[in-house]
């Protein structure tokens, strides 16, 4: 319930967003024309300040470009206390994200490293389990290359990660070594 009241809270506008990920840069200097091809359009930031040009003040209006061109439009802006209020929510949930989407990260490489080092475990299975080996080798050798690289990489994730596919690190090619090295004994 608290996620859905948070996310009433985050509601902004698709061209907000896509500003802030692709141009915000805090008090600055933004273009308000791109070339587009042939033509010229609007940029990210001039399609935010025509949506919520109350939460911006405008300090300097000007053009750069050498011989006056579109593309030289500027406005060199602050942001005001209205524009921290609408938005300071929106970049502390982002900054939140980015924080748990770091801290699963971190538990993702703990868990790999109780794991430990696959191929050894691998080795180890496949020396006590002779006949899901003759499994693996069969259908590398019968099957195309498409058809077998998937089903060996989930075949061995079953055994080696106990299904979790993230956790497990082998590529098809590495599992294959070490099937034939340990069928063939090289």
């Amino acid at each position: 319930m608290n996620n859905q009241k948070t996310n009433k809270t985050l509601k902004i506008s698709k061209v907000a967003i896509s500003f802030f990920n692709s141009q915000y840069r805090g008090d600055s200097k933004y273009y308000t024309t791109e070339s587009k091809g042939r033509s010229y359009g609007k940029t990210d930031f001039s399609k935010f300040l025509t949506q919520h040009s109350d939460t911006v003040t405008i300090l300097e209006e000007g053009n750069d470009a050498p011989r006056g061109g579109q593309t030289g439009n500027f406005v060199i802006v602050q942001f005001n206390q209205k524009f921290n209020e609408k938005f300071t929510p929106y970049f502390e949930a982002k900054k939140e994200a980015a924080r748990l989407q770091e801290k699963e990260e971190q538990e993702l490489l703990s868990e790999i490293e109780k794991i430990g080092d696959q191929k050894e475990l691998l080795c180890n299975y496949f020396a006590k389990n002779t006949a899901f080996l003759t499994k693996i080798v069969s259908r590398i050798e019968t099957s195309s290359s498409k058809g077998w690289r998937n089903w060996v990489r989930m075949e061995c994730c079953k055994k080696i990660a106990k299904s979790e596919f993230r956790l497990f690190t082998l590529s098809a090619a590495e599992i294959r070594d070490v099937a034939f090295a340990s069928e063939y004994g090289t």
